[in-house]
């Protein structure tokens, strides 16, 4: 990659009203499979940070947010990896999301206590668990 370029990631931490965060389970067949994760992903040419987090969370469940509503909350780079990490508000019902077939097979809402056992016994994705939305 160029000096001075960098690789954009993005990722959701998505709260609702009870202070519960969605968290996804990963595909089986993916780096990671089986670990539960907030849902975000790699931007693609052309898109800013949160064209790429609204489209990230759309495919992979189905989940329509509004940009009006997301708030960047942390922004780390490292080596030629930029991620930006963004807040949305949701009462999205589980049954009403749709799980992209080859990314998300199960998803959850958890409040702290259940977010921080899930950590304790290894079942988050490691690389995440510096990012809590509380």
């Amino acid at each position: 990659m160029p000096e001075g370029c960098f690789h954009l990631v993005v990722r959701a931490w998505v709260k609702n009203d009870k202070d519960e965060i969605l968290l996804s389970k990963r595909h089986p067949n993916k780096p990671f499979g089986g670990y539960w994760e907030n849902t975000g992903g790699s931007a693609i040419q052309g898109e800013n940070s949160i064209q790429a987090v609204l489209r990230e969370v759309s495919e992979e469940i189905g989940l329509q947010l509004d940009s009006e509503e997301g708030k960047l909350i942390l922004q780390q780079t490292k080596n030629v990896s930029h991620q930006d990490i963004w807040l949305f508000r949701s009462n999205v019902a589980i049954e009403e999301l749709s799980f992209q077939e080859d990314e998300v097979v199960d998803a959850m809402w958890v409040n702290k206590d259940k977010y921080d056992e899930m950590q304790n016994k290894g079942l988050i994705v490691p690389t995440i668990s510096m990012f809590s939305a509380w």
